[in-house]
């Protein structure tokens, strides 16, 4: 049984693992549930699992349909030296919801998955039923020293190979995993870090990551927030030290119809460090 195979078993609900080509590409997601659609679109390159902890709540009223986007996890490997963030991950993702026929939807990204979220809702006004942005990409463009020396790509694959190997024994690949958390010693299923190791073998976050900051100006989405016209709920972890709430938060009043929920004792990944909380509030916004 694969590491994927074994947290969709501990998620508790059957979860069917599918692939789908589109545009000579494969796309991987996984789906479960009954209802409407709902998109689930992850972070980094953490995959469809980064929702684990989610999903057998949304599950109970929404088809869910959680993609590995193009570039992460089992979907089709990009080229991260010459990235292209519009025509690789949200052109595919539009192809994506095309082909299986999913209008209207509602769509939940975080953190990357946030931005082609956004970008989704601004480009077609009756494509996204509802929105919620979780420590959402795209809203600056601001980057620290350390950041910026991180998105030198030579620097970041160095790391990559050294001391961020993706091996499971590398207890320092692990360590990077829970530095988006607010509590680095919060509780994860052994079935999601064995998941999160392989897939850091396929696609490292670190080397995605760079890539994000060096387009960080192309990724400024500060621009299309008006045209984000449908309900919108914007979820931020307290203690956010990936994208601060603090640099962020000015600019959550130009997306029209947007409601805020900030999660106490959570950091990057509020969905997993403070998943009843999270589901609560995101429940409360799907279906109130």
């Amino acid at each position: 049984m694969t590491t994927e195979e074994k947290l969709a078993q501990h998620i508790g609900i059957p979860v069917e693992i599918r692939d789908i080509p589109i545009r000579g590409r494969v796309v991987h997601y996984a789906t479960c549930g009954s209802g409407e659609p709902l998109l689930l679109l992850h972070g980094g390159t953490f995959g469809w699992g980064a929702w684990h902890a989610n999903i057998p709540t949304l599950a109970k009223r929404f088809t869910v349909y959680a993609m590995d986007l193009p570039g992460s996890g089992r979907s089709s490997s990009t080229d991260y030296t010459k990235p292209h963030f519009y025509e690789d991950v949200v052109d595919i993702v539009s192809l994506f919801v095309d082909a299986l026929k999913l209008q209207p939807l509602t769509v939940l990204g975080h953190s990357f998955g946030g931005w082609v979220a956004m970008r989704l809702a601004a480009d077609s006004k009756n494509f996204v039923r509802k929105l919620a942005l979780i420590d959402a990409t795209g809203f600056g463009a601001h980057a620290s020293l350390p950041e910026l020396v991180l998105s030198l790509y030579p620097v970041a694959w160095c790391v990559s190979k050294t001391l961020l190997k993706p091996q499971r024994q590398n207890a320092m690949l692990e360590k990077f995993l829970r530095s988006a958390f607010y509590n680095p010693y919060t509780e994860l299923p052994v079935e999601f870090i064995d998941y999160f190791y392989e897939n850091m073998r396929r696609s490292h976050n670190l080397l995605f990551v760079s890539r994000l900051i060096a387009a960080r100006k192309e990724l400024d989405a500060r621009n299309i927030f008006p045209g984000i016209t449908c309900p919108t709920l914007i979820v931020w972890g307290e203690h956010d030290a990936i994208i601060p709430m603090q640099t962020a938060r000015a600019r959550f009043k130009d997306i029209p119809h947007a409601r805020v929920e900030i999660i106490a004792g959570a950091g990057h990944v509020p969905q997993i460090e403070q998943a009843s909380v999270f589901n609560e509030r995101i429940a409360s916004f799907l279906y109130p």
